[in-house]
């Protein structure tokens, strides 16, 4: 065999294990949706991202309208006491821990640790932070800033609420200056939206 068909060959074959090693959507459309006991509703459809965050909890949905890099919507359902809002990926990892009696201000920290956690070196500022109705329960608002470890600096929002001792959380970050502000209103909407 020829040296150039065999280059091509191996071209091909590498082509193909980039295509199958990259995320996989799927339309969400308007409208409402299950995630794990929680209820959410869409005003606008988004695109449901799979394999794209190892550190994503059974049931966590990821969402995008642009592109995962470029804004995402995480939902996390059912975080029980004593569990992690997101995966480690590895037992040795110390991840912090959901704990059914914690008070809005170590709900907000459990938050800024763990995406700091999943993201390896990077940066977590929470700009403002105020307690907000959720399903008839007293939720959580944060607005973050964020430089993700080697990423342009991103900001976000998110919404937390105890329903039965469970965590649910809803993290929107947008990549700076554009998207951050383009779906922070689709995003919000979601989280306003929760019910169980």
């Amino acid at each position: 065999m020829s040296e150039r068909p065999l280059r091509l060959c191996s071209f091909g074959v590498a082509i193909l294990v980039l295509v199958g090693c990259g995320p996989s959507y799927s339309l969400v459309s308007a409208g409402d949706h299950k995630v794990g006991k929680m209820r959410v509703a869409a005003s606008t459809s988004w695109s449901k991202v799979s394999g794209m965050l190892p550190y994503a909890r059974k049931g966590t949905q990821i969402w995008t309208q642009d592109g995962w890099l470029l804004d995402r919507l995480i939902l996390i359902p059912d975080v029980r006491d004593g569990e992690p809002l997101f995966k480690p990926q590895e037992k040795s990892e110390p991840f912090p821990l959901f704990r059914a009696g914690m008070l809005p201000n170590e709900l907000a920290e459990l938050f800024r640790a763990s995406l700091i956690q999943i993201h390896g070196p990077s940066s977590v500022t929470i700009d403002s932070m105020r307690l907000q109705d959720m399903a008839g329960l007293p939720g959580l608002h944060i607005d973050f800033r964020a430089t993700l470890a080697d990423a342009a600096p991103y900001s976000g929002l998110a919404g937390l609420v105890v329903k039965e001792k469970a965590l649910f959380a809803i993290i929107y970050l947008g990549l700076e200056p554009y998207y951050a502000g383009l779906r922070r209103d689709a995003a919000a909407g979601v989280i306003r939206s929760v019910r169980f």
